[in-house]
Parts: structure tokens; C-alpha cells; sequence
């Protein structure tokens, strides 16, 4: 079974990812790079991202302002098969989140 990578925390300095295996999890604390080292940033998916920009646009939220101040484009966000930095979309979660005033975006955990 091929494990799953998640973002587990993140702060001005170090990104923690959450790996996990059907043997065992491992956290893994990665020292974040500047945009200059494009190949290092972890990129993801996107999924999460896409559904938040959907939940936000839905709400009527200017989602062009939030996608600028995460990093985004437009055609990442709205490209499904575009990867997105890991790092941007956590900056775009939180932005969504504080918008709507719901920190998990609906989910009932």
C-alpha cells in the first residue's frame, strides 16, 4: 500500500508532513525554502484548495483577492490537473477560513 502525505502544521520557518503508511506514520519536518527554489516546495493536488475556492465563491466571497494574497492564479486553482504549493494552498485555506469564519470549511470533525 502506497502511503498518504499530508500537511500537519506550518509556521514562518518549518513546514511538519504527516506521512502515512499502513505500517506506521512518520512526521517529517521540513525546513522551508523562498519561491526561488521552485523544485524543493512540496506541490500538491490541490483538491482541498479547489473545494474551499468553490465553498468561498459560493458564500460570494471575492475569491480573485484571496487566490492573490495565497499565491494562487486563477488557472492553478480552476486547472484540475495543475499541482499547487503545498505551502500556498495552506495560506489560502486559512484565508477562506477566516473569510467564512468556519476553520474547518464545513467539515464536521
Amino acid at each position: 500500500m502506497r502511503g498518504a502525505t499530508t500537511v500537519c502544521a506550518e509556521e514562518a520557518f518549518w513546514l511538519a508532513v504527516c506521512s502515512k503508511t499502513a505500517r506506521k506514520t512518520t512526521l517529517r519536518v521540513m525546513r522551508e525554502l523562498d519561491d526561488g527554489h521552485l523544485g524543493t516546495i512540496p506541490t500538491a493536488t490541490g483538491g482541498i484548495a479547489r473545494l474551499a475556492y468553490a465553498q468561498a465563491k459560493n458564500a460570494g466571497v471575492d475569491v480573485g483577492l484571496l487566490l492573490k494574497k495565497s499565491g494562487i492564479t486563477r488557472r492553478e486553482i480552476e486547472d484540475r490537473d495543475a499541482r499547487v504549493s503545498v505551502r500556498r494552498q495552506i495560506r489560502f485555506l486559512n484565508l477562506v477560513a477566516d473569510v467564512l469564519n468556519d476553520e474547518f470549511l464545513g467539515s464536521d470533525f
